[in-house]
């Protein structure tokens, strides 16, 4: 609990010496301090008459693409897949959500295309829209589960990234690290003309040097 604590004061910005939690179990290993390379976390606000729980903010106008024809590339990422798993599990296991994901070689709107979906827009956005949205998702109980919180939901973000960036062989990944895996990915967010509510994760990232791409499509409706 305190370790849990500590996060989430960091997290509202807090300083917080990590000396202080050392000792602590490493039930969240990772930094308790925010590092320079992360978003700013949307945070909840409790009061007497609730509880409010904001998304992060969208940029970028989606636009209609042209998917590409014939079945993309298909590759066996379960590093990945496991990630956005566990990314939205109370969406999945304590609610009504569903949660899909494809790897591809290819470009974002190729790993879009690997869903089947008929059509699509897409919205290039900053890392820190993109990750922002990933913690959210991750913290968030969706319609019916128990709400984890934005110290899980952090972690599940950093887990994620090295998932997609290949880090978890040393945990946790250096600030290096993610800071020249997110030079090197580009971001979007899409959707398939879907009617707005609910809970709702739509990503793409692509990894242009490496020829990759992935895609999240994850929603709890309402």
């Amino acid at each position: 609990v305190a370790l849990y604590v500590a996060h989430e004061r960091a997290i509202r910005g807090e300083p917080i010496d990590p000396a202080t939690v050392d000792d602590l179990p490493p039930v969240l290993d990772i930094p308790v301090v925010v590092q320079a390379w992360e978003p700013a976390y949307p945070v909840s606000a409790y009061s007497d008459n609730g509880a409010e729980h904001p998304t992060p903010p969208q940029t970028g106008e989606l636009i209609d693409v042209a998917l590409p024809r014939g079945r993309p590339d298909v590759v066996d990422d379960e590093a990945t897949e496991l990630a956005v798993r566990q990314l939205v599990e109370t969406w999945t296991a304590q609610s009504t959500g569903h949660a899909e994901s494809r790897c591809v070689e290819g470009r974002a709107v190729d790993a879009v295309a690997a869903l089947g979906v008929p059509s699509a827009r897409l919205a290039e956005i900053p890392a820190s829209e993109a990750l922002a949205w990933i913690a959210w998702a991750g913290a968030s109980g969706g319609v019916h589960g128990r709400r984890r919180g934005m110290a899980n939901g952090r972690f599940s973000m950093w887990w994620l990234l090295a998932a997609i960036g290949d880090l978890h062989d040393e945990w946790p990944p250096t600030n290096t690290a993610f800071e020249e895996l997110l030079a090197e990915l580009r971001w979007f967010r899409w959707d398939a003309h879907e009617p707005p509510g609910g809970w709702r994760l739509q990503l793409a990232v692509e990894h242009p040097a490496e020829g990759l791409a992935w895609v999240i499509n994850a929603s709890d409706a309402a």
